[in-house]
């Protein structure tokens, strides 16, 4: 195991090292089609049918022959034998031998003939077959994450169930002779833990299943036998606290007697004592026991692990935006900084927030997002034009991670 601290890592030689040595076994499984949303797909989804499966209308009006048509005017009408043409509705079938629509406002029967008062070109106003999708067109590739509107096309190709990855599993473990589980009151030495719910969420919003989190007291062989345990029981261990460099910091000792600690001290701020460890091919995250630091390194190291295994890649566009303030930072370190974004007169405006203090949730319900300092720059002047990143949004194409 790497001494502390004694040189830190970048988050790219870190996340390069440990994605080469992820090896889980996702496994498949097949789902009704309306239990697949949010689920990822296994394999590409190829049209069964045309749609539509027939020549439609894309109005109400009047099935004709175009060439019926032309050199029609309001003052000089196009007069159509009824017999000749069809009444359609919008979406409804276009019956053989018509190649238009006039729309119902365009046209009026008049006993035995059609009053025409607007040409209408060849295909107007009206979807061919297989206009939407064509069959054997693939619709929906592998890795997709399913989405409600993905769910309405299955269902109307007439494909009932999907094949999808399985549901990733984790363990987290919160790490502290400090906490108690909430509600319970804030005192000197004692206060309710929090944060592993904020992580357990962040992951169930990715479609993962957490199957064990626990607290764990400041005591190596209970940690260890504890991630020994979410090892046999989950795909992703994450724990947070207890990985700096402390007397009571036991966190990555434990982690390291499982397997191999492949970084331990990560060049950003906040999120330093990130630990990073690989054992039997799972991986073992050890965040930060303070909020804003455990969200940094979800957001860095986590949620690109959980695309990886699940063969998703994001690709967001970061919003860019007038900064409000200038920002120094140190050289050397990657900062994430907590900020808000506003509209001033139809521009973007940025405007960091508090930058210390990893442990103030006001900092995080007070933005919405960071602006990320690249590790070789000393910060960002007032009026500087810089990429705004959502929390909600993946944080790691951006920083140039791949999954």
């Amino acid at each position: 195991m790497p001494s502390l601290f004694t040189r830190l890592n970048t988050r790219t030689e870190a996340w390069n090292s440990l994605r080469r040595r992820l090896k889980v076994d996702v496994g498949v499984e097949e789902v009704p089609v309306e239990e697949a949303v949010g689920r990822v797909l296994a394999e590409d989804v190829v049209a069964p049918i045309d749609l539509p499966p027939f020549d439609s209308s894309a109005v109400d009006g009047y099935a004709v022959r175009a060439s019926d048509t032309f050199g029609a005017t309001r003052n000089s009408p196009r007069l159509i034998k009824a017999e000749e043409v069809a009444r359609v509705v919008t979406g409804g079938p276009v019956p053989e031998g018509f190649d238009a629509v006039v729309p119902v406002e365009s046209a009026e029967l008049k006993g035995r003939y059609l009053e025409v008062y607007s040409p209408v070109p060849r295909w107007g106003n009206l979807n061919r077959r297989g206009f939407d999708v064509a069959k054997g067109q693939r619709v929906l590739r592998r890795g997709r994450r399913v989405r409600p509107w993905d769910i309405s096309l299955l269902l109307t190709m007439g494909v009932e169930r999907v094949k999808v990855f399985r549901r990733l599993k984790a363990a987290i473990y919160p790490v502290g002779d400090e906490l108690a589980e909430p509600p319970a009151p804030l005192t000197a030495g004692r206060r309710p833990e929090s944060n592993s719910f904020m992580i357990a969420s962040l992951l169930k919003s990715k479609g993962v299943k957490v199957c064990t989190r626990r607290i764990l007291r400041d005591e190596v062989d209970g940690i260890a036998e504890a991630l020994a345990e979410g090892l046999r029981r989950a795909d992703i261990v994450v724990t947070l606290g207890g990985t700096s460099v402390g007397k009571k910091d036991l966190t990555v000792r434990a982690a390291g007697r499982l397997g191999e600690v492949i970084a331990h001290g990560i060049s950003m701020r906040p999120g330093k004592p990130t630990a990073l460890a690989v054992a039997s091919g799972k991986p073992i995250f050890c965040l930060s026991g303070y909020p804003v630091a455990a969200l940094v390194g979800y957001k860095v190291f986590v949620e690109p692990a959980v695309d990886r295994m699940l063969g998703l890649s994001s690709t967001p566009k970061p919003v860019r935006g007038r900064l409000a303030l200038r920002v120094p930072s140190e050289p050397g370190v990657t900062d994430f900084v907590r900020a808000s974004i506003h509209l001033e007169g139809g521009e973007p405006v940025i405007k960091p927030l508090r930058r210390g203090g990893s442990s103030l949730y006001s900092s995080l319900i007070s933005s919405e997002g960071v602006i990320i300092i690249p590790y070789e720059l000393e910060g960002f002047e007032e009026g500087s034009h810089v990429p705004f990143l959502f929390h909600e949004d993946p944080w790691y194409p951006v920083l140039g991670l791949k999954p």
